[in-house]
């Protein structure tokens, strides 16, 4: 049986910027990208992965590990609502699951440095512990407020890309996740190159 990792595209990566940089990185680390799929409301579908992620690790500390999801997730809720995300299955070549991560994890920080830099600005949750503002900012004044209060100022995790973690890579946790829940199928299958192309066209006219 033919094996998947998999890489999500969250909602604040689908636009033509962000796309290009995805596509440029995963292919220049040979990681084909021609098998995606729209994740309608992608607020809804991860947490519910991420509930039953938690559920299938076994975490002893279970309702705190779905409390910091939900905070996580509450950023893209207020800024995408219902949006869609993408779900790509990259598949393994004759490399170990370790061999694979280990790549796809340096492909995925790459993809977020260049987003980032090529945003100039991040959102980050101000008076953290008290009273949390999700408050957009510069990424020169991010470091500023990160230097001062440590504990106070946290990013949110607005960063185009995620990546399914080794235990759930080495289960094929994620990719049965996504069948089961209707993702992948061939309604939902989308073409990267062609969603550039059309993003193009708007601009250019």
């Amino acid at each position: 049986m033919k094996k998947f990792g998999i890489f999500v595209i969250k909602p604040d990566a689908i636009n033509e910027q962000d796309l290009r940089i995805i596509k440029n990185v995963l292919t220049s680390y040979g990681f084909p990208y021609n098998l995606c799929f729209r994740m309608k409301k992608y607020c809804d579908v991860m947490q519910k992965y991420r509930e039953t992620d938690i559920k299938f690790k076994n975490y002893e500390n279970a309702e705190e590990e779905i409390k910091g999801c939900g905070v996580a997730l509450s950023a893209y809720r207020q800024l995408y609502g219902s949006s869609e995300g993408i779900v790509m299955l990259i598949p393994l070549r004759k490399e170990s699951f370790k061999e694979f991560y280990d790549s796809a994890n340096v492909a995925k920080r790459e993809i977020r440095r260049q987003i980032e830099e090529g945003r100039g600005y991040c959102y980050a949750y101000v008076d953290y512990l008290t009273n949390p503002h999700l408050t957009k900012m510069t990424l020169g004044e991010y470091a500023l407020l990160k230097s001062k209060d440590k504990e106070n100022i946290n990013k949110a995790y607005i960063n185009g890309i995620h990546l399914e973690d080794y235990e759930c890579l080495e289960n094929n946790f994620c990719l049965n996740f996504m069948v089961e829940h209707g993702i992948i199928t061939k309604e939902n299958k989308v073409d990267i190159d062609e969603l550039l192309d059309d993003m193009q066209d708007e601009r250019d006219y």
